[in-house]
């Protein structure tokens, strides 16, 4: 606009007056002028266009900057830049770090339209939480952040309303989903820095899927403590595998018809040369979140079947294996079927003993690839039944031969009615269903008095053996051991005092 006044002040007199002098030469001049003032009225015209074209795009790329395309909410940039001038302003800071539980797989089970959907109804649902003040930001692929001046004891109450919030059902697409989430919890002021407070929100994240998922965990000093110490235990494992510092023991499992060892259970023990024996329920599951799980359970599997080797061939081995060694990535049954091959070890003689927790995230597979182990001539046991909400379902369609009675119910064994009463409905059940029968953690006499009444097919426990090594293991698995049934039975001929079982371990 300011350029079209300009031109038409400068040339309309100037036009007139060359106009009105009605010379031929200046008519020329007169009507260049003209068309000079409506082509320059065009190009400005153009130029503003241009300009707002220009400016558009500049707001567009800024918004894009620092916001989330699919949800709206800020980006982590953009989640930066705020935090950064809250503490600036001298407001507390309340971080809440935020992960929706097995994204991934609902997105790539479901698609991506499901999954962007998924991520716009948590957004909602955030916002429609969030307080005057707070702010809200998807930093990542399944990753929010939220930002608030509440204190700890706010944001606790902040984060129970999420956690309950969010898990409630979705229809998405005409699919019913249910997606929940996890969080952590930390004051910015929990360090001397903004990067460094994210990172300590993120080890309360980190504590709380270790926890079960689903919940909040308050960041403490303790849990990066702890954090710290699992990140150095991770780098010793792999250096563990390298430098052979694991090694097996055996418990052996008796028939208590015979009194005799009929297999003996392969246990992982690793030897930390600083650290003494690491307990396997610190690095199992460290094994199995780093996926050096599947390099650990081949080992194992090919130890054990190597230390069965020397044993009489009616003892079979029992090898533990985790959920992690069915995924996709991994090929257990060419493992399990390369080492056969290699030892010449009778397959019935090897047992793989499966947990439910192996068919939580894909049973088809995993079943699949039981029937594949059991086609090689493989046993399959059911281990820690008893404990599982859903173990009798399995038992009609899983491939296996064997189930193990957990040792958290045996220790009710003896001392509950009820106990009593599910051990006979199970032992009838195992007899109808031809499977065998192995009950765990036997440590007292009261307890093998009663498991020897449901003719179970092993014991296994402290009462007879604690783990041992396969050099100690070999010389006793020749060696009898007074089962219940054997001891009455000896009490009446004179021959042996009942209870000597306890002298054998």
């Amino acid at each position: 606009m300011i350029t079209r006044v300009q031109v038409l002040a400068a040339a309309t007199p100037f036009t007139l007056a060359l106009l009105w002098t009605r010379d031929p030469a200046y008519l020329v001049i007169g009507l260049s002028v003209l068309l000079t003032t409506v082509l320059t009225f065009s190009s400005a015209q153009v130029i503003h266009q241009i300009f707002l074209a220009r400016l558009r795009t500049m707001r567009e790329l800024e918004h894009l900057a620092v916001n989330d395309t699919i949800t709206s909410l800020y980006n982590r940039r953009g989640f930066m830049r705020e935090i950064r001038q809250m503490a600036a302003s001298g407001r507390a800071v309340t971080l809440i770090s935020i992960d929706i539980d097995r994204f991934k797989s609902i997105n790539d089970s479901l698609g991506h339209d499901i999954g962007d959907a998924l991520l716009q109804g948590f957004s909602e649902t955030l916002i429609a939480e969030l307080g005057v003040g707070d702010i809200a930001a998807r930093t990542g692929g399944d990753e929010f952040m939220v930002a608030t001046s509440r204190d700890a004891e706010g944001a606790s109450a902040l984060a129970a309303r999420l956690v309950m919030m969010l898990a409630g059902q979705r229809v998405i697409g005409g699919r019913h989903i249910t997606a929940t989430a996890s969080m952590g919890i930390a004051p910015a002021g929990c360090a001397a820095s903004i990067d460094e407070a994210l990172k300590c929100v993120d080890i309360a994240l980190y504590r709380a899927k270790l926890d079960g998922r689903n919940r909040f965990v308050m960041y403490t000093d303790a849990i990066r403590n702890e954090h710290e110490d699992g990140v150095a235990l991770e780098t010793e494992l792999r250096d563990a595998i390298r430098r052979g510092e694991f090694e097996l023991h055996f418990q052996p499992i008796y028939n208590p018809r015979s009194g005799t060892a009929t297999m003996a259970e392969a246990l992982l023990r690793w030897r930390h040369p600083r650290r003494g024996m690491v307990s396997p329920e610190i690095f199992i599951p460290l094994a199995e979140r780093t996926g050096l799980i599947t390099v650990l359970g081949s080992w194992v599997l090919g130890e054990a079947i190597r230390s069965a080797l020397s044993w009489p061939r009616s003892v079979g081995v029992s090898v533990n294996v985790s959920a992690r060694q069915f995924d996709h990535g991994h090929d257990i049954v060419g493992v399990v079927e390369a080492l056969l091959r290699m030892s010449g070890i009778e397959p019935q003689r090897l047992t793989i003993e499966i947990t439910e927790s192996s068919l939580i995230d894909d049973p088809d597979h995993v079943v699949s690839r039981l029937v594949a182990l059991r086609e090689l001539g493989v046993r399959i046991a059911l281990d820690d039944f008893g404990t599982g909400y859903s173990s009798l379902s399995y038992l009609a369609h899983l491939p296996i031969d064997t189930i193990k009675i957990d040792q958290a119910f045996t220790q009710e064994i003896g001392t509950s009615r009820k106990a009593d009463s599910l051990m006979n409905a199970i032992a009838q059940l195992a007899h109808d269903l031809k499977l065998r029968l192995i009950v765990e953690g036997v440590e007292t006499q009261e307890q093998l008095t009663v498991i020897e009444k449901h003719a179970v097919h092993g014991i296994q426990g402290y009462i007879f053996a604690r783990p041992m090594t396969a050099a100690d293991l070999l010389p006793m698995i020749g060696n009898r051991v007074p089962t219940g049934r054997m001891g009455s039975a000896r009490s009446r001929s004179g021959s042996r005092k009942p209870g000597r079982f306890s002298q054998v371990a």
